[in-house]
């Protein structure tokens, strides 16, 4: 019984980290800031 509980612990802890690690996030992606001095810069 103990042996069982473990496992689902250890493997909720598992997929826990996986969703927090590979899930996407809402935030847009940076763009760089690109000053070339070119016209109109």
């Amino acid at each position: 019984m103990k042996k069982k509980l473990f496992l689902i612990l250890l493997s909720s802890a598992f997929a826990f980290g996986m969703v927090t690690a590979c899930g996407d996030y809402d935030d847009p992606p940076q763009q760089p800031n690109i000053d070339d001095g070119g016209i109109g810069g």
